[in-house]
C-alpha cells in the first residue's frame, strides 16, 4: 500500500461505465507546466477495439480489489483490524445513535454491536433515531483509534519507496468539474511525479491550466473561478499521509499544476495537491501516474445510497458490560458511564479526557470539542454517552479502553471540582459585556430568566444581563439565582457565556433567600 491516504474529496462521479462517444483515446501527460509525450501504448489507441480492451484491462483489478462485501457494523472495525485500509462494498441496515455532521461522524448500531463511521466524502444528513438502508458501491475504510473512516478509493495506488514507476486507472466521469486529489512522498532523489490524462476524442495536449481550479472550500471564491491546485508539504515523513490530516504543513501555496518543485524540504517530505479538475464531457477517462517514490492519485467522489426507513427518539444508552453481569461484547457498544474526570488534553484529531469509572479508567475522545470548555473539566464528575470499544490486553483478555463521545451534548457535568469555582473571582457581567474583545473564562451570579427549549438562558445581575449556553446539567427554573463558569465569547451586545457550568448561590451568612416564585417558595417546605 502506498505511505498515504486519503482525505476525502467532496463531490460526486458516477460509477456506469460507458463510452458515450466511441472515439479513441489520445495521451494528455500533466507535469511542471510542460508538455510531455504521451505513454506509448496511449499513442497507438485510434481503434474502438483497442479502447475497449484497455478499459476491460483496467477495470479488472479495480473489480478485483473491491469484492469484499460489509453487511454489518461490527465487521467494519474487523475488516481494519489486520490492515490499516481495506477496499469494500457496504450495504448496512442500522441505527443511527449520534450524528455529528460537522465533523462527518455517525455512530451505527445494529444487532452486531456499535461502531462510530467517519466520513471522507459528503454524507446526507441524517439525525439520531433513524433506522437507514445504506449502500456504497465501492471504498476505502481506514482504521483510526476511535473511528472507521470510509473514504474514496485511489484511482491510482504507487505506493511504497521505489525508483520511477507506473500505474494507470480507469473512472468514468460527468462533465463539469470533479474534485482531484494526489498524494506523493519522496524519500531521497531524485525525485519525479507525472500525471496522464487519457480523454475520449482528443489529441495530445498539456492539460491546459483553466482546466484545474482551487476547491471553493478553501477559498471565497465561487467554483470555477480561481485557477489551480492548493498543495502541502509535511516535513516530519510520516507514515501515511492520512495520518498527516491534522499535522501542520511545512509550506503551503498556490500551484499550476502537480509542481514537486515546490516541495519543501526536497527529501523525506510529503505532498498533496488538491483541488477540482474541469471534465469536459461526460464518459471514461483513464489515469496514468508516473512517481520516484509513493504515490496516490484520487479522482472524483462517492455517492452512498441512503434510505431512511423509520424515524424514532433517538436510541436510549444503557449500562456497560463491566457493570453487570454480561460478557464483554466483541463490538462497540452505546453505552453511558458516569465517573471523575483524571486528565483533560488536548490531541491533534480533539480533546481526549481520562474518566475513573469505579475500577476502571476509559479514555474518552471528543472528535469535536467546540462546545466544552475543556479548562473546567480536571476532577469534575460528568456522565458521558458514547460507543465504549473493547480492546485485548497484555494477557489476551478483553479490557474497555476508549469511549468515542460524537457531539459534545453527549457529555454532562454533574458538578465541578470546588477549586475551579475559587480560581476565577467573580466579576459584573457589565465588565463581561463591554470588556475588550477575546475569549476567557467568566465567573458571574445574577438571577435566570427567558430559559430557551435548547437550554440557554439569559442571566442578569441587575445593571446588565448576558446569554448562557449551559454545557449540559440538570434543569433550572426561571428566577433562580445562581452562579455560573464559562467561556466568555463575543463582545457587547453579541457576547455570550459558552459550555457553562452553573450551581445554586451560596448565600452569605445571615442573608435570608429573595423568594420571587411559587416554586422557590415551595422549596422552603419540602
Amino acid at each position: 500500500m502506498c505511505p498515504m491516504s486519503a482525505s476525502a474529496a467532496k463531490k460526486t462521479a458516477n460509477s456506469e461505465l460507458a463510452d458515450p462517444i466511441g472515439l479513441g483515446y489520445a495521451g494528455i501527460m500533466i507535469t511542471s507546466g510542460k508538455l510531455q509525450l504521451g505513454h506509448p501504448g496511449f499513442l497507438m489507441l485510434g481503434a474502438r477495439f483497442a479502447v475497449a480492451s484497455l478499459l476491460a484491462a483496467l477495470a479488472a483489478p479495480a473489480q478485483a480489489a473491491s469484492n469484499l462485501m460489509i453487511t454489518n457494523v461490527q465487521n467494519l472495525r474487523l475488516a481494519v483490524q489486520s490492515h490499516e485500509r481495506q477496499r469494500c462494498h457496504l450495504d448496512l441496515n442500522a441505527e443511527v445513535c449520534a450524528v455529528d455532521m460537522a465533523a462527518g461522524l455517525v455512530a451505527l448500531r445494529d444487532a452486531s454491536g456499535v461502531e462510530v463511521c467517519e466520513w471522507e466524502f459528503d454524507f446526507p444528513r441524517v439525525f439520531a433515531g433513524e433506522h437507514l438502508q445504506l449502500a456504497l458501491a465501492d471504498c476505502e475504510l481506514i482504521r483510526r483509534p476511535g473511528a472507521v473512516a470510509v473514504a474514496p478509493p485511489p484511482l491510482v495506488d504507487l505506493g511504497g519507496v521505489h525508483s520511477a514507476q507506473q500505474k494507470s486507472g480507469l473512472i468514468h466521469l460527468t462533465a463539469g468539474l470533479q474534485p482531484i486529489h494526489l498524494f506523493y512522498f519522496n524519500a531521497k532523489n531524485p525525485a519525479e511525479l507525472k500525471g496522464i490524462l487519457s480523454v475520449p476524442g482528443f489529441t495530445n495536449q498539456p492539460v491546459p491550466t483553466r482546466s484545474l481550479f482551487i476547491d471553493p472550500a478553501d477559498t471565497s471564491a465561487q467554483a470555477g473561478e480561481r485557477p489551480g491546485l492548493q498543495y502541502f508539504c509535511y516535513n516530519d515523513t510520516p507514515a501515511t499521509l492520512d495520518e498527516a490530516r491534522h499535522e501542520k504543513p511545512s509550506a503551503s501555496g498556490i500551484a499550476t499544476n502537480f509542481d514537486i518543485s515546490q516541495r519543501v524540504p526536497e527529501e523525506f517530505v510529503a505532498m498533496q495537491f488538491r483541488g477540482d479538475l474541469a471534465v469536459p464531457e461526460t464518459g471514461d477517462y483513464v489515469f496514468t501516474v508516473i512517481s520516484d517514490d509513493g504515490s496516490e492519485l484520487y479522482v472524483g467522489g462517492l455517492r452512498p445510497q441512503v434510505e431512511v426507513l423509520a424515524s424514532n427518539t433517538p436510541p436510549a444508552a444503557g449500562r456497560p458490560a463491566f457493570w453487570s453481569e454480561a460478557a464483554m461484547p466483541d463490538a462497540g457498544e452505546w453505552t453511558t458511564i458516569a465517573g471523575r474526570v483524571s486528565f483533560a488534553g488536548f490531541a491533534a484529531d480533539g480533546l481526549d479526557l481520562d474518566v475513573v469509572v469505579g475500577d476502571h479508567v476509559i479514555r474518552l475522545w471528543v472528535p469535536n470539542p467546540r462546545e466544552l470548555c475543556s479548562s473546567l473539566l480536571l476532577n469534575a464528575e460528568v456522565a458521558v454517552t458514547g460507543v465504549l470499544h473493547p480492546f485485548i490486553g497484555p494477557g489476551g483478555q478483553k479490557l474497555f479502553g476508549l469511549m468515542s463521545v460524537i457531539g459534545s451534548q453527549n457529555i454532562r457535568v454533574r458538578e465541578l471540582a470546588a477549586d475551579q469555582w475559587d480560581k476565577y473571582p467573580l466579576m459584573p457581567v457589565t465588565k463581561v459585556v463591554s470588556g475588550a474583545p477575546g475569549t476567557f473564562i467568566a465567573h458571574l451570579s445574577g438571577r435566570v430568566s427567558q430559559i430557551q427549549a435548547d437550554g440557554r438562558f439569559v442571566l442578569s445581575d441587575g445593571p446588565a444581563s448576558v446569554t448562557v449556553i449551559p454545557g449540559g446539567l440538570a434543569q433550572i427554573t426561571n428566577g433562580a439565582t445562581v452562579e455560573v463558569l464559562g467561556n466568555r465569547i463575543g463582545h457587547g451586545k453579541q457576547a455570550e457565556i459558552e459550555a457553562a457550568v452553573y450551581r445554586p448561590l451560596p448565600l452569605s451568612p445571615g442573608v435570608l433567600p429573595m423568594l420571587t416564585t411559587a416554586a422557590s417558595i415551595s422549596a422552603c417546605f419540602p
